[in-house]
């Protein structure tokens, strides 16, 4: 997963994002409004990260025959990220944390669109 050139492109993407989303929220909207806007965001990269390792491993797992293994690292990703965004609407403004999660889908379209130029250029 870490070798493919488009997680690598959406994952710099996504933190070059939260990084400028943390910085105009914190400048137009206060500090715990960007401090929703990172929490959202590192939830949703983590829970795509987390994604990639485990369909990674879902295949690894199906290979040798454990498909009962493998379904629990599926399982156990959506308790643990609806505490983890039910913690954060609790903690700051839901929008904040909304519009920070949201930098994942912005990242992964906005990859797919430059995909074409990164292959020309690459030719």
């Amino acid at each position: 997963m870490k070798n493919d050139p488009m997680i690598r492109s959406i994952s710099r993407l996504a933190v070059g994002l939260l990084i400028v989303g943390s910085a105009v929220a914190a400048a137009f909207a206060g500090p715990s409004v960007a401090a929703g806007f990172v929490g959202g965001g590192l939830a949703m990269m983590a829970s795509f990260w987390f994604g990639g390792v485990a369909a990674n491993r879902l295949g690894q797992m199906a290979d040798a025959g454990l498909n009962s293994k493998a379904s629990v690292l599926v399982v156990m990703k959506l308790p643990v990220l609806g505490l983890i965004l039910w913690t954060l609407f609790k903690n700051f403004e839901p929008l904040a944390v909304v519009a920070g999660g949201s930098i994942v889908i912005v990242s992964i379209v906005l990859a797919t669109f430059l995909e074409p130029v990164r292959a020309r250029k690459e030719a």
